[in-house]
């Protein structure tokens, strides 16, 4: 979805975009969001690692693993998660945690995913576990860089920087 965003931007057909950290924002300019969402894994209810509090890299290990395709999540998360992340049994990745959401439903696999993701799915037989030790990733909003900005953009990047106590660029 990322580099579905960033396309856009790029041709000018949206003006502004929501983007969870990691990511290359070289050409954009940003504004850090106070938001902040913890990563974990998303799986089956009747899953043995549901009666877990929390999940660490070594309950994965042998277990089948859908990592997020984007080579910058997944380096994310070896950095986060260290020389255990290699050892995990990646058994596809994905670029729509939806579609992933199906494997976890059938107790097909765990999925690598944000927290604020799964409560978007709203699906009777799944549960999220939160990572420990925790991990978050921030999110940004980010615009194409040197392109002049219409007034309700301008304005609105104005009221998020307000409201989330940023200075104006």
């Amino acid at each position: 979805i990322a580099d579905h965003i960033k396309e856009r931007l790029d041709r000018g057909l949206v003006d502004v975009g929501l983007l969870v950290e990691p990511g290359n924002l070289e050409k954009y300019d940003y504004l850090r969001l106070n938001v902040e969402d913890r990563c974990g894994i998303l799986m089956s209810s009747s899953s043995p690692l549901a009666e877990k509090e929390y999940v660490t890299v070594r309950d994965l290990l042998g277990l089948p693993v859908l990592a997020n395709k984007r080579a910058e999540v997944q380096a994310f998360y070896r950095n986060a998660l260290g020389e255990l992340y290699d050892r995990l049994n990646v058994v596809a990745t994905y670029n729509l945690v939806n579609n992933a959401a199906l494997f976890a439903m059938q107790g097909e696999g765990y999925v690598f995913t944000l927290e604020g993701t799964v409560k978007l799915l709203r699906k009777d037989g799944l549960c999220f576990r939160p990572f420990s030790p925790e991990i978050r990733q921030p999110s940004f909003l980010v615009w194409k860089k040197y392109r002049t900005a219409n007034r309700a953009v301008s304005l609105f990047l104005d009221e998020v920087r307000m409201l989330s106590g940023h200075t104006a660029l």
